[in-house]
Parts: C-alpha cells; sequence; structure tokens
C-alpha cells in the first residue's frame, strides 16, 4: 500500500468542525489511503470519536499511552501495508503470467488450424 497516513490525535476535535465527513471522503477517493488512527492517551470521547474517524475511512484505530506502543502502532500499520502491497504485486504477477498464457494458447490454437 502506498497511501499511508498515520493520524495522531490526543482528544476530541475543538474546532467546531466534523473530520468524519473528510475521513469518509479519503477512504471514497482515488488515493486509497490507509489511515492509521491513533489516540495519544485519550479520554473516553477521545476514543469515541477517533474510532468513528477510523470507521469513516475504513482504517484502523489505537490507542496508546506511551512512545513504546506509538512505535510499535506505526510499525503494525506499515506492517499491514507492506502485507497489501505484497499481495498487489502478487495478483498483478499472476495476472501477467495469465495473459501470456492465453497469448501463447491463442498462437498455438491459431498454427494449429
Amino acid at each position: 500500500m502506498e497511501n499511508v497516513i498515520d493520524l495522531v490525535s490526543d482528544g476530541i476535535e475543538t474546532c467546531d468542525g466534523d473530520p468524519i465527513a473528510p475521513a469518509k471522503e479519503l477512504s471514497r477517493s482515488h488515493i486509497m489511503p490507509l489511515l492509521n488512527v491513533i489516540g495519544f492517551d485519550v479520554n473516553a470521547d477521545g476514543k469515541k470519536q477517533l474510532k468513528q474517524i477510523a470507521q469513516a475511512a475504513e482504517g484502523l484505530y489505537a490507542n496508546v499511552t506511551n512512545q513504546e506502543q506509538f512505535q510499535a502502532e506505526l510499525e503494525r500499520a506499515r506492517g499491514i501495508a507492506e502485507k497489501g502491497e505484497k499481495w498487489k504485486r502478487d495478483a498483478l504477477s499472476e495476472a501477467d503470467a495469465v495473459r501470456i498464457d492465453r497469448r501463447k494458447y491463442i498462437q498455438y490454437s491459431s498454427q494449429t488450424q
């Protein structure tokens, strides 16, 4: 996955905005990001809103309380993104192999007729 966004927050949105709407828009965009929402020692209201943001963007949510947990969460998201990218590469490779096999079959069929 090429587009990983790490959103780190210490609580709820306080500027009278709606962070859930842009998260939905982002998930539907051509960017197709993995949104990794990390709450840094947030209260219950903060957790609720940050989880809603992650869900709206079809992303991940985690709450951390220290630097070690924060680093582990970044690594977890990076690992998920790498697995997604590997799957994509493997799927494209397989599709290319099928395409080549079909061309060979078509060429062989046209030569034997």
